[in-house]
């Protein structure tokens, strides 16, 4: 069982996350929990964010996660997933799939053209409207 760690955080609301119900990875449906709490297995105090268990096919997110903090730490647990089944989990560090899920993830939601071509490809466009997040970040 993989799990995602941060820091610990107080005072944050319970409630319910954007995140799909269901994530397929690599052919396989895992089914995407949000729970209250998850066991620290690191034993330092850290707050555990997510976790993979990949005999149920089941990615468990701590609900009172910040909602983009939460869909980071989904893709942390798919790519775990994704390293699994490849058969080379082993060889890479927690470290190393952390800064790819946060530099995936950075690097989709600052370049909308970009995760609009991976999705629809390259001859479609998505049109969405973001409102004022989509000029933030255009402006960043």
């Amino acid at each position: 069982m993989n799990k995602c760690r941060r820091q610990k955080r107080l005072g944050q609301k319970q409630k319910r996350l954007p995140l799909p119900d269901r994530l397929r990875v690599g052919g396989v449906t895992y089914r995407v929990e949000q729970v209250k709490r998850l066991e620290d297995w690191t034993g330092e105090g850290d707050l555990v964010l997510g976790e993979v268990e990949h005999s149920q096919a089941t990615i468990r997110i701590r609900r009172d996660s910040d909602p983009d903090v939460a869909l980071t730490v989904l893709l942390h647990e798919a790519l775990h997933a994704i390293l699994v089944q490849a058969y080379c989990h082993d060889e890479c560090s927690e470290r190393a799939v952390t800064a790819l899920g946060y530099g995936i993830a950075g690097l989709l939601r600052d370049n909308r053209e970009l995760a609009e071509g991976l999705v629809w490809g390259a001859t479609q466009t998505l049109d969405l409207d973001f409102g004022d997040a989509g000029e933030e970040v255009a402006e960043a």
